[in-house]
């Protein structure tokens, strides 16, 4: 399932905003070991 997010909603689903780009970056920098730098900022996203 693909839950769909309007940003003007970010901060009702920012802790699941957050946990998503956690698991990304597991998955993606250290799982996969992708050489994108990616760096976490305080809001809710990553930034490359």
């Amino acid at each position: 399932m693909i839950q769909l997010i309007a940003p003007d909603c970010y901060e009702d689903f920012a802790d699941d905003l957050h946990a998503m780009h956690r698991l990304r970056y597991r998955v993606f920098k250290e799982r996969l070991d992708w050489q994108e730098e990616a760096v976490a900022t305080k809001s809710t996203h990553l930034t490359h």
